[in-house]
């Protein structure tokens, strides 16, 4: 964590990241799409790191996960909301 001016900011390891990305589909279409804003309005050094992310890893992709991944959620929900 560094100081920046008044707030703070939190660096977070792109392993922890793709952790994250596989275990929730929401947190995945969320980094995918600031990895794309950088891409888009970033500044030269964010667009080459977003760019290169993007490319070196496939879940931050805007593919939907594989199938048997989608039931097995599914399951679990099923279970979570009939308790």
């Amino acid at each position: 964590m560094a100081r920046s001016g008044p707030n703070y900011v939190v660096y977070v390891a792109t392993a922890d990241l793709l952790k994250l990305a596989e275990e929730d589909e929401t947190v995945r279409k969320t980094i995918a799409l600031y990895l794309t804003e950088k891409v888009k309005n970033g500044t030269p050094r964010q667009r080459e790191i977003a760019e290169k992310i993007l490319r070196r890893h496939p879940p931050f992709s805007s593919r939907s996960p594989p199938p048997r991944r989608r039931h097995l959620l599914a399951d679990i929900n099923t279970r979570l909301t009939d308790t």
